[in-house]
């Protein structure tokens, strides 16, 4: 069987076996991985596997094996440190793995509108998370995006309440907040919001309990769901409430230490937010984030906030 569909179908029992495989591919075939891997593999290590920098996909093209790029997607470059770039080999597969993981969490898509704030994100053009609800919406009953037109929003929200339709709404955090200050309301209760992200420079950051409180608070709803992605994987892990979020099959997080990236973290823990996604397998599955975060005993992450640099040591500024 292709590893795509092997992945894309596999049972929590053959994570460790799979993982392995891609693991043991891309050191080969992998010459950024292989890098990294051989800086790197005279260190101590309790991972096991060793993580890529995140800020690697800012320096060059990540690919396992030869083949030919179908789509570029490029992150925000916000916070002025450069724009991370994610070669695709196969768009049908990022949409595959994209809805299925989608819909382990909230059932079939063709049961919900899709509606989308993302200002920021649809301006650009090349952002996998706005390829990733168009595609949600063609499979839907219906959807469209929002950029500052919130009248427009908040008279289609109104709408399919009322029509006791089922709605989801991805949102981008700062313009969540901007809607709902403007629109507050009651939303129904087949309503679902979630939430994609910081404020992007829009507005102070602010605790994400904080973020979900104030969203409740103006839809009058219980729960602020989440949505964790980012342009250099394929993957996304969901959150229905409280801040945690659970990951598909194919894709596991684990925690480090944050000045030791080969040290790996017991349940509970605060430390780097480390990400196995074997759906990237043409490109890296093992990647070491900027994010901070705790893993619980069930298997859950929580994302407490972001690292900073300047209070980092060691080999995490050895790769340059």
């Amino acid at each position: 069987m292709d590893i795509r569909n092997r992945i894309l179908h596999m049972k929590d029992s053959e994570f460790s076996t799979i993982s392995l495989e891609v693991y043991q591919n891309q050191v080969r075939n992998n010459p950024t991985f292989f890098r990294w891997h051989e800086l790197t593999k005279q260190l101590p290590n309790t991972a096991g596997f060793r993580f890529l920098p995140i800020r690697q996909f800012k320096k060059e093209i990540v690919k396992t094996g030869d083949w030919e790029i179908e789509r570029v997607f490029e992150s925000s470059s916000t916070t002025n440190t450069g724009i991370s770039r994610h070669a695709i080999e196969s768009l049908s597969f990022y949409e595959e793995i994209s809805q299925r993981a989608f819909e382990l969490q909230y059932g079939p898509l063709d049961k919900y509108h899709i509606l989308a704030l993302l200002p920021g994100y649809i301006e650009r053009g090349n952002s996998s998370l706005v390829h990733m609800i168009k595609s949600f919406m063609d499979q839907s009953k219906g959807g469209d995006f929002y950029i500052h037109n919130f009248d427009q929003l908040n008279k289609q929200l109104n709408s399919l309440n009322k029509a006791g339709e089922s709605i989801i709404l991805f949102g981008v955090s700062h313009a969540l907040i901007d809607f709902s200050m403007q629109y507050p309301q009651a939303m129904a209760s087949k309503s679902i919001i979630v939430e994609t992200g910081g404020m992007k420079g829009k507005r102070k950051e602010i605790q994400k309990s904080e973020l979900h409180q104030i969203l409740k608070t103006q839809f009058n709803v219980a729960n602020i769901h989440g949505e964790y992605g980012m342009t250099e994987l394929q993957s996304q892990a969901y959150s229905r409430a409280n801040g945690l979020y659970h990951c598909p099959p194919w894709m596991k997080v684990v925690i480090s230490d944050i000045n030791d990236p080969t040290k790996l973290l017991d349940a509970n823990k605060r430390g780097r937010i480390n990400i196995i996604d074997l759906a990237n397998v043409s490109t890296c599955s093992f990647i070491a984030t900027d994010d901070l975060g705790i893993v619980r005993s069930d298997g859950s992450f929580e994302i407490i906030g972001r690292i900073q640099y300047s209070d980092i040591r060691g080999c995490n500024q050895m790769y340059q």
